[in-house]
């Protein structure tokens, strides 16, 4: 927000200034140039790469764009959370039925039950580790999203953009119940008058 302030003064100064020395040059104020040395084409090329040049750094500060892939990454990396999540949850229980077959088969050899028993405890371990570190990030990483949402709707907003037309948040009753009222006071003061 600050560097954008800042760009967008800057674009300003250069602009007033552009427009203020192709102003005095062609009004003749102050500047006395005798009209062959004057390189008008020169002149305008300059105004169009300083005006090009502000255009590009104002878009350049413009944060929106750069909001709605914040967003969009946070979406995918949320999304790609609950998968992994999921998946680790499904193979866990897996690999539970896994060593109680194996522990079944294995009942009356036990150095291979010892050896069934401890590989796949390793890897249950493993996985509800992985597990618990996702289930760990993954309000933080909710509330960075919803941080970042909200600030993408506000922007949206101040722009004028429909973040969902379907949505009007109630506005259409309540504009449908103001209208309603009026026309019945109305009616009511133009029958009181007859």
């Amino acid at each position: 927000m600050f560097i954008r302030k800042k760009v967008i003064n800057i674009f300003g100064l250069a602009l007033v200034s552009l427009i203020a020395q192709g102003t005095f040059t062609f009004a003749g104020e102050e500047v006395y140039v005798s009209e062959k040395t004057i390189d008008v084409k020169t002149i305008r090329e300059k105004e169009e790469r300083g005006l090009n040049l502000a255009k590009k750094a104002i878009k350049r500060a413009d944060p929106y764009p750069g909001m709605k892939t914040e967003v969009g990454m946070k979406n995918i990396e949320l999304d790609n959370m609950i998968e992994r999540k999921s998946n680790l949850a499904t193979t866990i229980q897996r690999l539970k039925i896994g060593l109680m077959r194996k522990k079944a088969k294995y009942a009356r050899n036990p150095e291979l039950l010892k050896v069934s028993v401890k590989q796949y405890s390793q890897k249950i371990i493993e996985m509800e580790d992985e597990l618990a570190e996702i289930e760990k990030q993954m309000p933080s990483l909710e509330s960075k999203l919803a941080s970042v949402s909200l600030e993408l709707q506000v922007e949206e907003l101040t722009r004028g953009i429909m973040v969902d037309e379907d949505d009007t948040g109630g506005f259409d009753e309540e504009f449908e119940e103001a209208i309603q009222e009026r026309f019945n006071a109305g009616k009511l003061l133009l029958n009181q008058g007859f």
